[in-house]
């Protein structure tokens, strides 16, 4: 099975694979907050919508996240907390769930909470049917009272699956378990105890989506920066595979210094859904293809999209 933990990231190496690999933030920007933020996923996208844009999610775009976000609801108590999967939203590669706490503990605005461990599993794991040489790995977009007046917490979850897989290619189970609440004061260190003990677990599903956009491009030349001199320049990126949540593409070995500049999506109203953080690794032993993907700040409607700006380039969508 897949596993992803917040603690210690992992990255696989299969025997005779080796990887270069950057994990970088998910959300490029975004950080854990205490309050005021939204208590639903769709009103979390909306928000970074905004940010973004200035102006209000689109109908469409907001119906377009209400069909890929699952209300799941399952639950499980431990020593008088109650733990929810309220909610999750699955891509490619990632998973956005979002948790509601309630029960015997102390919450207060001057500490911050967060899982001392978080697991999840996949069954069938995509990684070893497939042999995916990629890394996992989790992090909280925020934790505390949000605007509804509940503790929640908000988690993703990526993997790298190299391209040769999708999380939503076949019906998988999925189980989540979570360990000791943990709290510390803001600017300070967490504490040793926890403020409540227990092993939470909680099963939901992840399901094929038949409606799941793609849109794929054999080769883009885009302007670049070298990362060991800083020059400006252009690298060739090929099997570029743009979905509604993330951009996968691979460069050859011998344009892997050569970053493409950041990329955008355009939507035919103006709009503008910039990428977040992802990760960059050669696939293959013979170190010839380098593979980058990632992952868009909100998952976005294609139908609705324009063009892929990258850097200060447009190239039109068809």
């Amino acid at each position: 099975m897949t596993k992803l933990e917040r603690r210690n990231p992992k990255k696989r190496f299969p025997k005779g694979v080796l990887i270069a690999a950057a994990i970088l933030a998910v959300l490029a920007g975004s950080a854990i907050a205490t309050a005021g933020m939204p208590g639903t996923l769709q009103g979390w996208f909306a928000r970074q919508w905004t940010e973004q844009n200035d102006t209000e999610m689109s109908a469409e775009q907001l119906v377009f996240i209400d069909h890929l976000t699952e209300k799941v609801g399952v639950q499980d108590t431990q020593n008088g907390v109650t733990v929810t999967l309220d909610s999750v939203t699955a891509g490619d590669s990632g998973v956005c769930l979002l948790l509601k706490v309630s029960g015997s503990y102390e919450e207060d605005e001057d500490h911050r909470y967060d899982f001392g461990r978080v697991e999840l599993t996949l069954d069938p794991d995509p990684e070893k049917i497939h042999d995916t040489p990629g890394g996992s790995g989790i992090q909280t977009l925020y934790s505390g009272t949000a605007s509804d007046g509940e503790f929640t917490v908000l988690l993703q979850y990526t993997i790298d699956l190299a391209g040769k897989s999708t999380l939503l290619d076949e019906p998988r189970v999925a189980t989540l378990v979570l360990e000791d609440l943990n709290r510390k004061e803001i600017g300070g260190d967490w504490e040793e105890a926890p403020t409540a003990e227990g092993t939470w677990t909680l099963h939901f599903s992840l399901s094929p989506d038949e409606e799941w956009q793609v849109r794929t491009i054999p080769e883009l030349e885009v302007p670049a920066q070298n990362q060991n001199t800083r020059e400006a320049g252009r690298t060739t990126i090929r099997e570029v595979r743009i979905s509604a949540t993330e951009i996968q593409y691979v460069q050859s070995a011998e344009e892997q210094a050569w970053e493409p500049e950041r990329a955008a999506l355009i939507l035919g109203d103006g709009s503008v859904v910039e990428r977040g953080g992802g990760s960059s690794r050669f696939q293959d032993a013979e170190y010839t293809r380098w593979s980058s993907t990632y992952y868009w700040r909100v998952p976005v409607d294609l139908s609705q999209v324009t063009a892929l700006r990258i850097g200060n380039e447009t190239f039109p969508l068809e």
